[in-house]
């Protein structure tokens, strides 16, 4: 299937928490993100390290995110799988910040990844020390993440609430190639119950981040094919898509 874009209003995320001063907000302009070729490896660890403050802002971005959708009655399906206790899937974890900060808020058990051992490794740290056990952190690859043991026992679940509930993706997915989305949306979709939701932002095109950032219509192509596009909120540099999971699709079609 694909989504119509164009009939999905639209709202602005910066209206929801222009007036909160817990909630980092973006710049005016879009931070370019870390250039990298596929041809050269990337020392993750080091690239997380230099970028450590930028990453940090933009983790913490995250919040004033979950406030806007978990405050709009439009979106009480997403609190009720949370306040239920779901499973929570943090794609590109980081420093742990976003799955710490729902683990506080709602029963749920959360699973982070990331690719830089050294932000899994700090991730973990400040889960200990604020005692949340319900929070795991891991490291991995999206481009294998089906061979990482926690994401495999979740595909082969075969009860519906031992899947995940509700999946975000802040600025991560967006970094793979058109064929490394197919295969982790495939993952993606195989992990998750009925009914569940996946929030991703992803940047909006410009001249300095046109290789990386994605408009709504190629959101609509590659991701439309796995879930519905349910909202698009507009961020600074950044969109913001709440969606669903499509049960009726045949995965790998």
């Amino acid at each position: 299937m694909k989504n119509n874009i164009d009939a999905i209003i639209r709202k602005p995320i910066e209206a929801s928490v222009a007036e909160r001063p817990e909630t980092i907000r973006g710049s005016s302009s879009v931070e370019k993100p870390i250039e990298t070729s596929p041809a050269t490896p990337v020392d993750w660890n080091e690239a997380y390290s230099h970028a450590q403050n930028k990453v940090t802002k933009w983790e913490k971005r995250g919040v004033g995110i979950f406030e806007m959708i978990l405050e709009n009655e439009e979106h009480k399906d997403i609190r009720a799988l949370l306040e239920s206790g779901c499973i929570v899937l943090d794609i590109g974890s980081g420093e742990g910040y976003n799955s710490m900060y729902l683990a506080e808020k709602y029963p749920v058990r959360t699973i982070g990844i990331d690719i830089a051992n050294s932000a899994v490794e700090k991730a973990r740290e400040q889960a200990k020390q604020r005692a949340l056990d319900r929070c795991v952190f891991v490291k991995g690859d999206l481009r294998g993440i089906d061979s990482i043991p926690d994401i495999q026992k979740l595909i082969h679940k075969t009860e519906d609430q031992e899947k995940v509930g509700v999946a975000f993706d802040f600025r991560t997915s967006q970094f793979l190639s058109d064929e490394e989305k197919t295969a982790f949306l495939d993952m993606l979709h195989s992990c998750m119950k009925s009914g569940a939701y996946y929030i991703m932002e992803a940047f909006r095109p410009t001249e300095d981040n046109k290789e990386v950032a994605m408009t709504q219509d190629h959101v609509s192509t590659v991701y439309g094919k796995y879930f519905r596009i349910m909202q698009v909120y507009e961020n600074d540099g950044t969109n913001v898509y709440v969606m669903q999971k499509d049960d009726d699709i045949s995965l790998g079609q």
